[in-house]
C-alpha cells in the first residue's frame, strides 16, 4: 500500500510542475505564477514581485526564488541546485517563483561517478568546513576520502588550489552553483 501512495505523490508533484507555464525565454531568469520552491531559504527581502529575480541575481549564491504577498511583498531567495520540476503549485499569497537559468541543476549526467565519490564542475558546498588543504583539483576527493570526518568537499583555485574538506554529510541537492574559481565539488557515497 505504501508503494501505491508514493506513486500517487509522485504523479501529483510531477503533474504540478508540468502544469506550470514558464515565462522569460529570452532572458536569464525564468518565472511562473502560482508556484513555490519549498525550503532552501537563503534570505528574504521586502520587494515588489517584479524585482525578485534581480534581487536573486544580486545576492550570490541565490539560484532560485519565491515571491509572496507576505508583509506587502517578500522575495524569498533560495540557494542550491534545482530544476523547474522542483516547483510546486501554490494558489495562495499571489505566489510567483523563478530561477536563474545559469544556476539550474545540472542534469544527472553532469555528476561524475568515480567509485566511492560523486563530483561535478562549477559547484560548491557552503559551510560545514572541517579544514582546507593546498592540493590540486584531481586529488581533492582523495584528501576527503583519507579523512574519516570528511563527507564532502569543494575545490577552488584559491591560493593556487585549495580543497575545502567538509563534514556532516551532503548530497548533490545541497550543492550551489559556482562558476568562478574553476570550482568543483563532490561527496562520498555511502
Amino acid at each position: 500500500m505504501t508503494l501505491c501512495w508514493l506513486a500517487l505523490v509522485v504523479i501529483f508533484i510531477v503533474g504540478n510542475a508540468e502544469a506550470l507555464v514558464w515565462n522569460g525565454d529570452g532572458t536569464d531568469t525564468r518565472w511562473s505564477l502560482q508556484c513555490d520552491f519549498i525550503g532552501r531559504d537563503l534570505k528574504n527581502q521586502i520587494s515588489p514581485a517584479s524585482q525578485c529575480g534581480s534581487l536573486c541575481k544580486a545576492n550570490s549564491p541565490c539560484s532560485h526564488f519565491t515571491w509572496t504577498n507576505f508583509n506587502g511583498g517578500t522575495c524569498w531567495m533560495k540557494s542550491g541546485l534545482m530544476s523547474e520540476f522542483d516547483a510546486v503549485s501554490k494558489t495562495t499569497d499571489e505566489a510567483v517563483c523563478g530561477f536563474l537559468k545559469s544556476t539550474a541543476s545540472p542534469p544527472a549526467s553532469a555528476w561524475n561517478d568515480a567509485g566511492s565519490l560523486k563530483w561535478a564542475l562549477n559547484c560548491e558546498f557552503l559551510g560545514r568546513d572541517l579544514m582546507s588543504v593546498a592540493t590540486s583539483a584531481a586529488t581533492c576527493g582523495q584528501k576527503c576520502q583519507s579523512n574519516p570526518l570528511c563527507s564532502h568537499f569543494t575545490w577552488t583555485n584559491y591560493q593556487g588550489g585549495t580543497c575545502w574538506l567538509k563534514t556532516n554529510g551532503a548530497s548533490d541537492c545541497d550543492a550551489v552553483v559556482k562558476t568562478d574559481s574553476g570550482a568543483m565539488c563532490g561527496f562520498l557515497k555511502f
